[in-house]
């Protein structure tokens, strides 16, 4: 898998360039692998590039997505202070995507919930 992502990336970063939704998306695909295995500082990196190739204007469903996952691996470190910041981020952009009514709102305000206890 990670191969194949590997390639996902050079072909979209070559096509797209590095400010693309679709070039982020696979760097968040190979971070999901790097994390699987373990390589959290890894996942953490490849995480804040794809938020970057967001950037501001990206999409917000894109940028909850990301930034939620990054938020978790950051959890999982122990850095709590970078993490919150980031789970208060989704959950404005899970309202603007989806509204308060939304299983999506619901999991971020849980993120958040479990980190603050």
């Amino acid at each position: 898998a990670e191969k194949l992502h590997r390639e996902a990336i050079s072909g979209r970063r070559e096509l797209l360039g590095e400010h693309d939704g679709d070039y982020a998306f696979s760097l968040s695909c190979l971070a999901q692998v790097r994390e699987a295995r373990g390589d959290t500082g890894e996942a953490v990196r490849l995480y804040e590039q794809a938020l970057e190739a967001l950037g501001e204007a990206g999409e917000p469903g894109q940028r909850l997505i990301v930034a939620n996952n990054l938020a978790g691996v950051l959890v999982v470190t122990g850095d709590y202070a970078r993490a919150e910041p980031l789970y208060r981020e989704c959950i404005k952009w899970a309202e603007q995507v989806y509204g308060t009514k939304h299983y999506q709102y619901a999991k971020v305000l849980g993120n958040l919930a479990q980190l603050m206890k």
